[in-house]
């Protein structure tokens, strides 16, 4: 059995696809809040990974915000696996790879998760 993927691991793959599709990646947060929040909350999704059911979301805001998903993010940049420019995230070619190598082990309910994140992504950020 496939041990359950991460909100890290997640987030990396979604930016992997993002970025072999050449869509601009939002560096804003609200962004991957709302889509996030949108897989998690929606009947339209049948499986929903423990990582992003899971999540806790509060709405002292604008928008639902959950700590996790801002402190990953946050942790992208400070550790340079990411890079902003033009209020967009950019990823290397090389890290990309190094983190499209990882993702050979994912299960099937899991790569439709990543799918159906993708599709909502590319509609709403391009």
């Amino acid at each position: 059995m496939t041990p359950p993927i991460s909100l890290g691991n997640f987030i990396k793959y979604l930016l992997v696809m993002l970025h072999d599709l050449k869509v601009k990646i939002p560096a804003k947060q609200e962004p991957w809040h709302l889509l996030l929040y949108r897989l998690k909350s929606t009947a339209f999704v049948p499986f929903v990974p423990d990582c992003l059911a899971n999540l806790r979301y509060n709405w002292d805001g604008p928008y639902p915000k959950a700590d996790d998903l801002s402190y990953f993010l946050h942790a992208l940049h400070w550790n340079a696996a990411i890079d902003i420019r033009d209020n967009a995230i950019v990823l290397s070619d090389e890290m990309a790879n190094l983190w499209r190598e990882r993702e050979s082990g994912l299960d099937g309910r899991t790569k439709d998760m990543l799918e159906k994140a993708l599709g909502l992504a590319v509609r709403d950020w391009s």
